[in-house]
């Protein structure tokens, strides 16, 4: 059977679980602080040749992915039906 756990002991576990510093900038973290540093996140940095192929072929394959038809929009298509 589970052990019960009070929410004491839960709040306790997640608050040492919490990060106490930050050893690099964190664009999310200071967006949810109501800062927004765009110095983090523009200009975008340099990519390795590696990587632009990787993104591009992952574009290629969700252009692809996203030109063909929705199945639920095929399957949804009859007389009198209303999106939600």
């Amino acid at each position: 059977m589970a052990k019960q756990v009070s929410a004491d002991r839960s709040r306790q576990v997640a608050e040492s679980a919490r990060e106490r510093g930050w050893a690099r900038p964190s664009f999310g973290r200071e967006l949810f602080l109501g800062r927004l540093a765009v110095d983090l996140i523009h200009p975008f940095p340099r990519q390795q040749p590696a990587d632009i192929e990787k993104g591009e072929a992952f574009l290629k394959r969700l252009s692809v992915f996203s030109a063909r038809p929705s199945t639920r929009s095929r399957s949804s298509a009859r007389p009198g039906f209303q999106m939600p």
